[in-house]
């Protein structure tokens, strides 16, 4: 790894977990939303709430997925 490169990837890991890291303290907030002492919901809310998640964080993947593929080369086969 050249020297632009390691600090292309140290800046990515600092950003990503402090990024990380609040989307779980999110989380733990939206946890907190299941205590049926406290709150009332339905189960479609539940459904609709996850799914709303769940659809962010695939097409967030796909963008990392995507950007990790190489370029595919073609040659002629020596015939």
């Amino acid at each position: 790894m050249t020297e632009v490169q390691n600090e292309r990837n140290k800046r990515f890991k600092n950003l990503a977990e402090k990024r990380t890291q609040k989307i779980l303290d999110t989380l733990d907030l939206i946890a907190n939303l299941s205590v049926r002492n406290n709150y009332d919901y339905s189960e479609e809310e539940v459904n609709e709430m996850f799914g709303a998640i769940e659809n962010k964080t695939s097409e967030v993947k796909k963008l990392f997925v995507k950007q990790k593929a190489e370029k595919t080369e073609f040659k002629f086969s020596d015939k």
